[in-house]
């Protein structure tokens, strides 16, 4: 795996919402590092943010969310990075995969009512943890000392992405 060290994010977008870089470095758990906000545009807009001087991970994940209300087209996205370890190499643009909007979209409108303004808060009947409670161990075996990596994705030279495998019953 390689560390990658991010400066800077460029995105290409229509609409209005949030960009919300997350990484694993420190601790090898996903954590935001950056969020950064969309301003409403009307048309495709081009816009960088400089990121945190911490910002770097072996995995990295982008995520947009639009506001409440409207619709965010993301067209493109790059992260200006350099990586480390390994064949470190010097700063570029490397471009995340964001599929193509379709031209054809529409909004729909989903039959869900508008809260109204005389809702009330409720207590959950939960009761609360009693003091006697005990911290169990799971029993898991240790890792054996003669352990190897297994290439999830061999031949891709780390060129791979995550897909959403269907559900269903193996034959």
């Amino acid at each position: 795996m390689i560390l990658n060290l991010m400066r800077y994010v460029a995105v290409s977008y229509s609409g209005a919402g949030a960009l919300a870089i997350k990484d694993d470095v420190p601790g090898s758990t996903m954590t935001t590092v950056a969020t950064v906000t969309l301003s409403n545009q009307a048309e495709r807009n081009e816009v960088r943010f400089q990121l945190p001087m911490d910002a770097r991970g072996f995995n990295i994940r982008v995520r947009f969310t639009p506001d409440g209300g409207s619709t965010l087209r993301p067209f493109s996205c790059r992260l200006f990075c350099k990586a480390l370890g390994g064949e470190p190499s010097a700063w570029r643009w490397v471009s995340l995969p964001i599929p193509a909007p379709s031209e054809d979209w529409q909004e729909i409108e989903l039959p869900i009512p508008p809260t109204t303004d005389d809702w009330q808060e409720i207590t959950l009947p939960i009761p609360p943890t009693t003091d006697d409670w005990q911290e169990i161990t799971i029993p898991l075996p240790a890792t054996p000392e003669d352990w190897q990596e297994i290439p999830i994705v061999a031949g891709t030279d780390g060129k791979w992405q995550f897909v959403d495998m269907p559900s269903g019953e193996a034959s």
